[in-house]
């Protein structure tokens, strides 16, 4: 509809009534508008929340490869509501790795928007815990193929098998949680 800009969505037809949707521009730019309800499906960032386990010890962050795009994230997910974003973090940590964390326990680290493999933007919220927080034994769950432990030097050498960012929440992450440095 918008050319190549990705978006949350890309409405052929309007989800109010049906009618098929146009491009109109609004602001300057080439919005996606239903011409029956005069109404502009705003393209918006889809809002989702990931925790970065740090193991102190090792320097590592768990990391696991989706098994949608291939490609290796933090484990995240869509909040739902009434979660709040540290429920959130919780619930998908447990549903991708295994390993449970008290919600009270997760420390806001990270926002930021960050493109998807998908095509879609994310609004990012991610926190961070030290592995020592959680419980459990680390197996791929739910949209899990691989979970491992990844030090930082070793997913920048790796950088095209991750979701485009990640790999600078995982070297800031070991930073803010205070792991050995794996460079030297």
């Amino acid at each position: 509809m918008t050319g190549d800009a990705p978006s949350a969505y890309e409405a052929a037809y309007c989800p109010r009534c049906g009618t098929e949707t146009d491009e109109k521009r609004i602001d300057g730019r080439l919005r996606c508008w239903c011409p029956e309800c005069d109404v502009v499906h705003w393209r918006a960032a889809v809002p989702v929340v990931g925790v970065a386990v740090v193991d102190r010890a090792a320097g590592t962050v768990l990391a696991f490869e989706h098994d949608r795009t291939g490609k290796f994230d933090l484990p995240s997910g869509h909040q739902e509501l009434p979660e709040s974003a540290a429920e959130t973090a919780a619930r998908e940590l447990r549903e991708e790795t295994n390993l449970a964390v008290d919600p009270d326990a997760l420390e806001l680290f990270d926002v930021t928007v960050k493109r998807h493999p998908l095509g879609r933007y994310n609004f990012s919220t991610t926190f961070v815990v030290a592995a020592s927080e959680t419980t459990g034994d680390v197996e791929p769950e739910t949209d899990a193929d691989v979970v491992e432990w990844t030090t930082p030097t070793d997913a920048a050498a790796r950088e095209s098998a991750f979701v485009p960012g990640v790999v600078d929440v995982i070297e800031a992450a070991v930073d803010a949680v205070g792991g050995v440095d794996d460079t030297a």
